[in-house]
This record gives C-alpha cells, structure tokens and sequence, in this order.
C-alpha cells in the first residue's frame, strides 16, 4: 500500500515522567521522524551538553500529560522525556536520548503542544538560576545545603612594564631669540631653545613647550617634560640638526661658548637647576665659519619625582 513503510512500525516509543504523575508512554509527537541531536559545547555554560532539534509537537495523551503537570505544578516543575528505538538485532527497547521539558517555553495550537527541552536537568538548572546572585562568602547553597567555608589566599600580583612613547618634531615656523643671565652671574649667555611640537602623547607630563622671546626665567611653559611624578627611567632619542651662523652671534668676551644640551631642573615648580646633558660642544664657538652640526644621540635619564627636562 501506498505510504506505508513498515520498516519503521513500533521502532520509536516515547515516554513521559514526573516525580509525583508517573511515567507514561505516549502518542509518538508530530516531528519524531524529524528530531535529531548533536554533542556540542554550551556556548553560555561552557560544558558539553546533547543538543536536540526541538520540533517535537506533543498531541493527544501526550498534550494532555504535559498541561497537567504544568497547571498543578507550575513552570518550574520537571517533566522528563524519554525517546527509544529497538534494537536492530535483540529487538529490545534502548534508550536514544533524554531529556527535560523546558516548561518557560510552552506553547499550545491546536490542541498541540510545543514544548522545549534540554539535554539533562543540570542545564535546566543553571538556567533557572543564571540570574541569581549569591555572596562567594555564603556557607549553604541555595538549596540550603552546608557548604565548608571558603578558604582565601592573598597574593602579591607584580606589575608589568609598559612602555609609553611619545615624540616631537622641530616647529621651524617659531623663531625666537632669548637674552638670560648666566648662572654664575658674571656673564650673559643668548640661548635658542629648540622650538617643538608635540607629534605623538603617551604621557600626561609630555607638552609641547613655549619659550619666552626675551627671557628665560624656567616655569612649566618651558618644559617638555615634567613635573615628574615618581622616579623613572626615560629613554630619549635625540635626531636632528641646526646651523651656526657667525654673524648672528654677538660677542661679548673671551667666554664664548655654543652648546646643546637637556637640562635637568629640580625641586619641583622651584625648578632649581640640577644638570645639563651636553649633547653638543662647539669646539670652535669663535670660528668665522657657518657649519651645520647633525646629531643623533640616545639617553637614559633616570628622572627623580619633582624633576623636568628642558
């Protein structure tokens, strides 16, 4: 006869259970020959879990058993299923999977029920509590089952270096000429700052400076680092050049000098002066001679808190 396969007549059995109505076994769901199942990982709960096609359509004793216990017990009651096939040698019933109804998502149409399931009652558990919150101190579960206290141990995590960088250009459309007293107050010096401008920033004490047109009297405008924080070693890189030009140098006596250097200021916004890092020396400061001076240096400064770097 046409659409009739008795390959598969009584080879599929389902069965439904609950604590206080009993197992029975029920009208084979519309979609038995449709549902399927998979080993997988729970994307949410991390563990291996069965997963099932869920397109099971419960009907007649089935449904009813299913409305039953929801309308007595409530959603949170569980309802076991039980799906088993013959074997295809012994003939006896085996056991093809299991699982439990998940009655939150219930629905009925046509006198058809739909009714999802999991794969074991651990993942219909952790998902009725997922949004719970507990104290990790607590001494019982929330079944109110004892539980040991928490053992605790404090532990020093050190910290890891990180590596901040930070970098200036040269601002050549700034000219200044600065007039300041020397240190030793019995000469004059006529200082040309390096005119920068701040490229990259990777640390809140990184600034472009403003140098006075006239007077170099240290303050914070001044600095391009600083006022130190904490003690720390900073990794400079110095790459450029400039040009001395005879002309433009007034001579005042014998002490004629022309350097380059990074000056170390202390004591914090005192900016008492502390050192100078020569990066360059005229060996010839009275030369008639325009020349250019390139240089490419690297430093590492060991900055003290309150420090700055001009």
């Amino acid at each position: 006869m046409k659409g009739i396969n008795p390959t598969y007549k009584d080879r599929v059995r389902y069965t439904l259970s609950h604590v206080h109505e009993g197992y029975r076994v029920i009208t084979d769901p519309i979609g038995w020959d449709e549902d399927g199942k998979e080993i997988s990982r729970h994307k949410t709960y991390r563990g291996v879990f069965t997963k099932f096609s869920n397109n099971l359509e419960f009907i007649e004793d089935g449904a009813e058993y299913i409305n039953r216990v929801r309308d007595v017990y409530g959603i949170n009651a569980e309802i076991r299923l039980l799906r088993e096939i013959r074997h295809p040698y012994t003939d006896r019933w085996i056991e093809d999977y299991s699982g439990v109804l998940d009655l939150s998502e219930w629905s009925q149409e046509n006198f058809a029920v739909k009714v999802k399931f999991n794969s074991s009652g651990l993942e219909t558990e952790l998902k009725a509590r997922e949004s719970e919150k507990v104290e990790i101190e607590r001494l019982s579960s929330l079944d109110g089952v004892s539980l040991g206290e928490l053992k605790t141990e404090t532990i020093n995590l050190p910290g890891r270096k990180i590596f901040l960088q930070s970098s200036f250009e040269v601002d050549d459309t700034t000219k200044i000429r600065t007039k300041v007293p020397g240190r030793n107050g019995k000469y004059y010096t006529i200082s040309i700052p390096f005119p920068l401008k701040q490229i990259t920033k990777s640390d809140e004490l990184i600034q472009s400076p403003i140098p006075d047109m006239y007077e170099f009297n240290p303050d914070v405008t001044h600095l391009f680092y600083g006022i130190n924080d904490r003690t720390k070693i900073l990794k400079i890189s110095l790459k450029g050049k400039f040009t001395i030009k005879p002309e433009f140098i007034k001579r005042i006596n014998s002490s004629e000098f022309i350097k380059l250097a990074l000056t170390v200021y202390k004591n914090g916004s005192n900016y008492d002066f502390k050192e100078d890092i020569i990066i360059y020396d005229d060996p010839s400061p009275k030369s008639s001679l325009t020349r250019t001076v390139n240089f490419d240096e690297s430093y590492d400064i060991r900055l003290e808190a309150g420090e700055s770097l001009v």
